[in-house]
């Protein structure tokens, strides 16, 4: 009697820690299931947000090349001038185009500075769109490992529930 009830003892407390890891397992199960879900969500997020900094780093490198088309057709423009044009139909045509010439470089580098400020300004906007990105990019690495750490815990805690079962059994 004194065997039978030590063995019932055991398997109750067997059948007791079966119990308490099958709640752990179950525990662990819900939680990797919702850092899984975070992860999925992040990865979309990260998915948009890096298609969404694409295509705004495409605007801005179109932005910049028509700035600098600009900026080359207005130079062009300058050195196209000819001398003979200058110096059509007398004295007139010269004192006006001689003030035209004056006027247009400080005009044009008016446009050259300010097309300048606009493409450094872009510049400054791409490299906080890339900070951004890094940023995000370390957020979702973190998570991933929080989740791979997840994933050990249950698979360590389902591997001592098959020890705690093997047991109980023998």
């Amino acid at each position: 009697q004194k065997q039978m009830k030590e063995s019932q003892e055991l398997r109750a407390k067997a059948i007791k820690d079966a119990m308490i890891l099958r709640e752990e397992t179950i525990s662990l199960k819900s939680c990797n299931e919702d850092l899984s879900l975070k992860v999925k969500n992040l990865e979309n997020e990260n998915l948009t947000h890096k298609a969404s900094l694409l295509h705004e780093k495409e605007n801005l490198v179109a932005k910049l090349e028509l700035l600098e088309e600009d900026i080359e057709d207005d130079s062009i423009k300058i050195k196209q001038i000819s001398p003979s044009k200058e110096f059509e139909g007398g004295s007139t045509k010269v004192k006006d185009k001689l003030c035209q010439n004056d006027t247009t470089p400080s005009s044009d580098k008016f446009e050259h500075d300010k097309l300048k400020k606009i493409k450094q300004e872009l510049e400054r906007a791409n490299s906080q769109l890339k900070e951004e990105l890094s940023k995000k990019q370390n957020d979702e690495n973190k998570l991933q490992t929080s989740l791979e750490a997840s994933l050990e815990r249950e698979t360590k805690t389902a591997e001592e529930l098959i020890i705690c079962n093997d047991d109980r059994q023998k």
